[in-house]
């Protein structure tokens, strides 16, 4: 935005598709100091278990818990990743506000044990949105 100083971004709508079988593809980058929200729609399915972006959890399952990508989310809440690490695992289900705290890329997919996404089906509708921030005067 030419002769805007200290404009770091315009406001904007991005809008993904998370396949629940993909859990590396789905990415966005992002900039520090920015606010992010999240709103998430649809179903998909694990093995035969439809959910929302939400998640689910049943008993039964509850020894495999541990082994998810992020083990304290229900199984198949919509998670995101930054920069791929599982050690800042992003938790938005169906929908949150998140302050980026630095720039990188956010990698988006069902909470699920990594080895378990080949049972997988079906994709939800996820809404970026995102308010344009200042970091000086517009001059």
């Amino acid at each position: 935005i030419d002769g805007h100083r200290g404009m770091t971004d315009v406001a904007g709508l991005l809008l993904l598709r998370v396949q629940a079988r993909d859990h590396a593809s789905t990415v966005m980058n992002v900039t520090a100091g920015q606010t992010y929200t999240f709103s998430a729609s649809g179903w998909w399915v694990d093995a035969y278990i439809p959910c929302g972006a939400g998640g689910y959890s049943l008993p039964w399952l509850r020894p495999f818990e541990k082994d998810r990508i992020v083990p304290g989310a229900k199984w198949f809440c919509l998670i995101a990743l930054f920069d791929k690490s599982p050690d800042q695992p992003l938790e938005i289900g169906r929908g949150r506000r998140w302050d980026a705290t630095a720039s990188g890329q956010l990698t988006f997919m069902a909470n699920d044990i990594p080895s378990m996404y080949w049972n997988n089906f079906g994709h939800l509708r996820l809404a970026v949105t995102w308010e344009p921030t200042q970091t000086g005067s517009l001059t």
